[in-house]
């Protein structure tokens, strides 16, 4: 199986860089086990976690300013979020337009920027401060679909038309 390259942040400031098997659903986990660079498992407990951090290279870009918010209304299907830490970091992504990223107490964001080091984050709920909803995204597909289905599952009596 293949190892993903992780850096977990702790809420205490603490970084732990390491890999994953593969991308985990962690919604049942109760802690986040990353093998750290010198081949320890190490089993972080979800509410010591900030964020979970899949990332291209460990050593990241020290010249490269990250873009953390998007320019306009991003073109990738989902929910448009900005999140505030305890910390005072800010960050927009897109999140899947699921109740679950509401019932679990973590959620995957793929964040703005395509050339940072960062792919993807799991964000662990109880270290946010804000989470506010910019927008959603579909794609024409998947809207003009969806405006179908219902005008077809509505009888004249349900949908009556405007004036």
């Amino acid at each position: 199986m293949e190892k993903r390259k992780v850096i977990a942040r702790k809420v205490d400031g603490q970084i732990l860089k390491g890999y994953i098997e593969a991308i985990p659903d962690l919604a049942e986990a109760d802690s986040i086990t990353v093998l750290s660079l010198t081949e320890q498992l190490i089993k972080i407990p979800k509410p010591e976690m900030k964020a979970l951090f899949f990332v291209r290279k460990f050593s990241g870009n020290k010249e490269y300013s990250e873009v953390k918010f998007f320019e306009s209304q991003p073109k990738i299907d989902g929910l448009w979020v900005r999140l505030t830490f305890y910390d005072l970091e800010l960050i927009e992504g897109i999140v899947a337009n699921s109740i679950q990223f509401l019932i679990d107490d973590g959620f995957y964001l793929k964040p703005p920027d395509p050339n940072s080091n960062n792919r993807l984050m799991y964000v662990v709920k109880s270290a946010l401060k804000e989470f506010t909803v910019l927008g959603v995204q579909y794609s024409k597909g998947n809207i003009a679909d969806y405006h179908e289905k219902l005008r077809q599952s509505k009888s004249p009596i349900d949908n009556p038309p405007r004036h």
